[in-house]
């Protein structure tokens, strides 16, 4: 009888071992209460234990994220030819997540100490610890596992630690919900084989959290051109099996309406599912609708960049189903706009941030599609950066002596080479529909407003600008963006025209601001043109002919005298 209930509650903790906390300890609870109520039955520890305390064993943590479906948890590892019942689907392997592993006082080899842990499981935060017993922080590798070190027949409370270094092939996962603790015990009954004991033993605890990425493409767009963001969020996964279903679920973009215009879904695919394998799969329009822009403010510093947000909100149906289908899977959505005008007060800093919020609920909750949970304090932000170039153009170096009437038109630079790319339509950059600039009576003119070459898709990261925001994995934008060069197309009067085309330094050091702010930013160009050649030619009139026609006169004239002189002579 004893050996029987050993097992029965052997098999209630690996039904308990792969669920964080009272999820898992439920499935405890009555079979460990009818184990110490028989407690005074049993031996108290001094007849034969078939736990062997010398045989081989480990434990080995994974840690799994955002899973759409879990499996009947068993203790063993899972693999290909695990049955489909104790598998779970989708998910990611997260590596650098760390856990705390602590013994437990209790003597597992007899049935008193067996079922007395089994009790204590049911609260793992208060369990007794092994003075001098095994205490040991682990972290996941980048399979999202781990192996526990020297480990001995016992059992162990897992806590889950803070991991702020936690990603999926380095993409960082932030806002980690962690898991429960929960108890674990080396070994465990074999559900294979009943009879035999498994001292290899797998714990898959599972947890769910808001992954979201901001990305933009941003290369070689100007004032007027097309920028494309793309935003990426996970539904939330399933923790354990209790039925919890989705009550709302938003993509959320933020922007300034004033540097953004036009934002929208992109005609090609503006809203996708990325399944675990990466695969895609179209959403049907008929599951959400974009909401139209509306003013929005954080409350906070963010309020400097940011004063508008539209939002994809997916509709009862929709949540439906995703809840069927989709549970720890990514939503996408593809965006597009314009950059507006820098203007006289804008900063040359398109920031764009974005949110995925959701609630979920029991089964009887009531979905609420309209509902949009506010932003958390930390969202992913991407950036690009802008700058006016203003050019100066005046006359035989004398800076105080402006040109009026100079036209100028812009065209790309290969920054590997730093040469002007040749001069065709192909190579002309047009802001809007504006190709050519002419200078002022300042001999200024402006090109509102151009991107700096050297930041490209640029997240904000701790505040400043890193690379990696691009949309296209392994790509590297820096590789096409383009730098620019000026070609004076018609000179100021009384001055040559320049030969060649010129490049522009347009990086973000060479930025000017006001007051060390960014504001208006400007980078200056200074040209600088030669008088006209026609002073090098001969004059076709003037005194020189004089002169000449009037030597020619004098020749005529000797020779008329002469021949009078000869005949008077004859």
């Amino acid at each position: 009888m004893a050996i029987a209930m050993k097992k029965t509650a052997a098999i209630a903790i690996a039904a308990g071992l792969t669920f964080a906390g009272s999820a898992g300890i439920a499935a405890q609870d009555a079979l460990a209460q009818d184990g110490v109520e028989q407690n005074s039955a049993i031996g108290q520890g001094a007849d034969p234990s078939t736990i062997d305390p010398k045989a081989a064993r480990s434990l080995t943590i994974h840690k799994i994220l955002n899973v759409s479906k879990t499996g009947a948890p068993t203790g063993n590892e899972i693999t290909e030819g695990t049955p489909d019942a104790e598998k779970y689907t989708g998910g990611e392997k997260v590596a650098d997540v760390k856990f705390k592993v602590e013994e437990l006082d209790f003597d597992i080899t007899t049935n008193k100490g067996f079922f007395a842990a089994v009790e204590a499981a049911k609260k793992p935060a208060s369990a007794p610890l092994k003075q001098g017993g095994l205490s040991t922080d682990v972290t996941t590798g980048a399979n999202g596992s781990v192996q526990v070190p020297n480990v001995k027949v016992a059992a162990y409370r897992v806590t889950e630690l803070d991991s702020p270094k936690a990603n999926v092939n380095g993409e960082p996962r932030l806002n980690l919900h962690k898991s429960d603790p929960f108890v674990v015990f080396v070994p465990m009954t074999n559900p294979k084989n009943t009879a035999e004991w498994n001292y290899n033993v797998h714990a898959y605890p599972k947890n769910t959290n808001t992954v979201v990425t901001k990305k933009l493409e941003d290369e070689n767009v100007n004032v007027g051109d097309t920028v494309k963001y793309q935003i990426k969020g996970n539904i939330p996964g399933a923790t354990s099996d209790k039925d919890v279903q989705l009550n709302s679920f938003h993509v959320v973009d933020y922007y300034n309406k004033n540097e953004l215009s036009n934002l929208r879904l992109s005609k090609t695919n503006p809203v996708q599912i990325e399944k675990a394998d990466g695969s895609p799969v179209d959403v049907d329009p008929k599951y959400y609708t974009l909401t139209d822009e509306e003013d929005f403010t954080f409350g906070d510093d963010r309020d400097k960049h940011y004063n508008a947000r539209r939002t994809v909100e997916f509709n009862e149906e929709g949540l439906k189903w995703l809840d069927a289908n989709y549970r720890g899977a990514k939503v996408v959505t593809n965006w597009e706009a314009e950059f507006s005008p820098i203007g006289d007060n804008g900063d040359g800093e398109i920031r764009n941030t974005a949110d995925v919020p959701s609630n979920t609920g029991d089964s009887k909750s009531t979905r609420e599609p309209g509902d949009v949970p506010p932003p958390p304090e930390d969202t992913p932000e991407v950036v690009t950066f802008l700058a006016k170039l203003q050019l100066l153009k005046y006359g035989d170096g004398k800076k105080d002596q402006p040109l009026k009437g100079a036209e100028f038109e812009l065209y790309t630079r290969d920054l590997k080479t730093g040469k002007c790319n040749p001069i065709n339509d192909d190579n002309k950059i047009k802001i809007g529909d504006v190709a050519k600039w002419t200078t002022n009576e300042d001999g200024q003119l402006t090109i509102d407003g151009l991107h700096i070459t050297d930041k490209v898709d640029q997240q904000i990261v701790k505040g400043e600008p890193a690379d990696g925001g691009q949309i296209r994995d392994g790509y590297n934008p820096a590789d096409v963006q383009n730098g620019y060069c000026l070609l004076e197309t018609k000179a100021p009067e009384g001055y040559e025209r320049i030969p060649q085309a010129f490049p522009i330094e347009f990086k973000l050091a060479d930025r000017v601001v006001d007051d060390q702010k960014v504001a208006t930013p400007l980078i200056h160009a200074e040209v600088n043109n030669k008088p006209s050649t026609k002073v090098f030619l001969p004059s076709t009139g003037g005194m020189g002919i004089l002169i000449v026609a009037l030597a020619g006169l004098a020749i005529i004239g000797g020779g008329v005298y002469a021949a009078r002189r000869n005949s008077q002579s004859a």
